[in-house]
């Protein structure tokens, strides 16, 4: 299987799974509250990551932003370049953009409602697709589209972990099944190179942050905080709508009142007095003091005092298959072993959940990257084996090896892959 085909068949199991779990997307899937989730001030304080984003953008440039939303990083490099154009197919992202626009005063940018896949006649010095290529399938043609409308360069920007992944843990505890791995940069690169496109690859120096300043992705890894996420919105509906009034009274933009990310901390922390409040990040002490502080402080007690018998109550996690956590490490033994062996990171190969996936269900695993292209040749053929009986670990003067066994755990070839 080639990088090109390994990509189209994620991108099968990511959709394949949704539409079995969730249904079919709605129309407009990215509109209403979520296009509201990615619109931001684009005249606040910018981050190192765009910074060296902008440093490839001239002031007499046109930048295109493929997929760009609610203009997150294109208005924000409005105020750099001569024109912003934001490719985006989706109506609710557009009118997001198009009233941030008008909010900060910017009269150098438009919206082309479209899909890139289909977009004519759009050109600009420099195209801009961030966090999109995880959703797109026919991958070739999507970049194809990327390098025939840039002038001079284009400029594909990724996390190390697809951000849909992210909430694998949370996703795994409400569906009870692993999510379909959703494809980053270790799969995007060799499609590249399969194109014949040699690209410049750069890690940028912050992860995620806001309005600045650096911040881990706080999505839950375990039980007890997914639990506190829906016991969180009980008085999450009160500050959001605090913020609304506000907003509304004040005649202001939503997000320069307070943004998304700091009602969700105040949700997740629920402070009680305006000092704790004014921890908050994204909200100045003097909001935190004052009369806006005050009604938060007033909303987060009123969800606080909700009955436990309104609050959602968590489903019990599934117990794992008996026998599975013994196969589970030898499974891990044997990744380290081939790994070791190619000089490959474990990471790249497989993840301790889908080495679960592996253990429990075998071939039927399909939506697990190590069952295809070169994941498979030099670890998932060897797992299943390890899982069916027809391989087996071996451990000699102090060296691990591999012994293939033919049918009755007879020894059918020597130890291989041995490694101190």
């Amino acid at each position: 299987m080639s990088a090109i085909e390994e990509y189209t068949a994620l991108i099968d199991a990511v959709e394949s799974q949704r539409d079995r779990l969730q249904g079919p997307l709605v129309p407009d899937y990215w509109g209403g509250e979520t296009a509201k989730r990615f619109r931001d001030d684009p005249k606040r304080q910018m981050d190192d990551n765009f910074e060296i984003l902008a440093a490839f953008v001239r002031p007499d440039d046109v930048f295109v932003d493929a997929g760009g939303g609610a203009g997150r990083s294109s208005l924000p490099m409005s105020l750099r370049c001569r024109q912003v154009i934001n490719v985006d197919p989706s109506p609710g992202m557009g009118q997001e953009f198009e009233e941030s626009a008008a909010d900060a005063g910017i009269e150098n940018s438009s919206f082309v409602l479209s899909d890139w896949l289909d977009v004519d006649g759009v050109q600009g010095d420099v195209v801009h697709a961030a966090h999109v290529t995880y959703f797109v399938r026919d991958i070739t043609r999507f970049v194809a589209n990327l390098e025939s409308a840039a002038r001079r360069r284009v400029i594909i920007n990724l996390a190390s972990v697809a951000c849909p992944m992210l909430n694998a843990k949370l996703f795994k505890m409400v569906y009870e099944e692993e999510q379909a791995l959703v494809p980053s940069y270790a799969y995007l690169l060799p499609v590249l190179w399969e194109m014949g496109i040699l690209p410049d690859v750069r890690f940028l120096p912050q992860g995620i942050t806001y309005d600045g300043v650096s911040q881990l992705p706080t999505f839950p890894q375990n039980k007890e905080e997914a639990v506190e996420i829906p016991l969180a919105g009980i008085w999450l509906r009160a500050v959001v709508a605090v913020r609304e009034s506000w907003a509304q009274e004040k005649d202001l933009p939503r997000q320069r009142l307070v943004r998304d990310e700091a009602l969700m901390e105040i949700a997740a922390h629920a402070p009680d007095t305006a000092e704790a409040l004014a921890q908050t990040r994204g909200l100045s002490s003097g909001a935190a003091h004052g009369r806006l502080g005050q009604a938060l402080l007033e909303a987060v007690a009123a969800g606080l005092a909700v009955p436990d018998a309104d609050c959602p109550k968590p489903a019990k996690a599934p117990q794992p298959a008996r026998g599975v956590g013994p196969l589970v490490d030898l499974l891990k033994v044997l990744l380290k072993l081939r790994c070791e062996e190619h000089d490959v990171a474990q990471k790249l190969v497989a993840t301790a959940a889908q080495l679960e996936r592996l253990a429990a269900d075998g071939e039927d695993a399909q939506d697990v990257a190590a069952l295809h292209g070169w994941r498979r040749d030099i670890f998932g053929g060897d797992a299943l084996a390890l899982r069916d009986g027809r391989l087996a670990l071996t451990v000699r003067d102090g060296r691990t090896g591999i012994i293939e066994l033919a049918e009755g755990g007879e020894i059918a070839a020597p130890a291989r892959a041995r490694t101190g």
